[in-house]
């Protein structure tokens, strides 16, 4: 039976990959803030008993953190799945926003991950680390969600290099716009919804998008990228990214064929398009 660790489980995709797993008839170590407080995963108590634990993680807590691999005999998988956007013009965000960004979804995952790799080198085990499509490309109103992104694969490049020759692999999910609670849970800068703010425009716009995906008849179903995780998880070799949703998958395939400058170049015209058009 293998053993499975995974952040941020109180929703989202960490909420599916719990049930994925512990279906495939895994050892799930759930992890989440205050999750033991929380009903979440009543059901699957019932149907899997011990197969399935629950454990309080804030992956910025150095004291949880070490409690909870403290707690662990092994690990076969790890998923850091745990984190969360911020949203807005770089002048609109505070300093307490901008090192948060990056202590949940960077630091965090750095920590942990270097705290569990005694166990999973004795496993041999594997690492799947929750990226995004803006972990490859630039987006407005985005750039310290995109810069932990873009750390995160940088990050993870690295280490799968680090770890190849003692057998441990390393995956990078990068996904597209699901229909998750991640929209509805995501921060603003302090000052985005400042009139005077001068970029008051591009923010209701970015707000109106926003909106307009989450209203969307059929979403993409985050199902798929809980059971593309599963899946990659049971074979022997895996590659080093995987993208999910045709928006990323589109997305990634014209920056690749695209020359650089002219793929900012026509980033730029959509962006102003969608993001300066006047507000009523």
């Amino acid at each position: 039976m293998r053993n499975i660790l995974i952040t941020g489980c109180t929703s989202g995709f960490g909420k599916l990959l719990v049930k994925n797993f512990l279906a495939n008839g895994d050892r799930v170590i759930a992890t989440g803030r205050n999750i033991t407080e929380r009903s979440i995963f009543s059901e699957e108590k019932a149907l899997y008993g011990k197969n399935l634990i629950e454990m309080n993680l804030d992956v910025t807590d150095a004291k949880q953190r070490s409690h909870v691999i403290a707690q662990i005999e092994s690990i076969d998988i790890l998923v850091n799945n745990a984190g969360y956007g911020l949203s807005g013009a770089l002048e609109d965000l505070s300093e307490e926003q901008i090192r948060m960004q990056m202590e949940v979804n960077f630091f965090g995952t750095v920590l942990l991950t270097q705290e569990c790799l005694p166990l999973l080198r004795k496993s041999q085990g594997k690492i799947f680390n929750l990226s995004s499509a803006f972990g490859f490309v630039g987006f407005p109103l985005n750039s310290l969600y995109c810069a932990s992104k873009f750390a995160i694969e940088g990050f993870s490049e690295s280490l799968s290099h680090e770890l190849a020759s003692l057998g441990v692999k390393v995956c990078l999910v990068e996904p597209g716009a699901y229909r998750t609670n991640f929209g509805t849970k995501m921060l603003w800068g302090a000052q985005s919804e400042n009139r005077q703010s001068p970029y008051f425009v591009q923010t209701k716009n970015f707000q109106r998008l926003q909106q307009k995906l989450m209203s969307r008849p059929n979403p993409p179903n985050p199902q798929e990228v809980a059971d593309k995780i599963l899946q990659m998880s049971l074979q022997k070799t895996m590659p080093l990214r995987v993208r999910c949703g045709k928006d990323a998958q589109a997305t990634h395939f014209f920056k690749r064929v695209t020359p650089s400058q002219t793929f900012y170049n026509l980033s730029s015209r959509m962006y102003k398009k969608m993001f300066l058009k006047e507000i009523n």
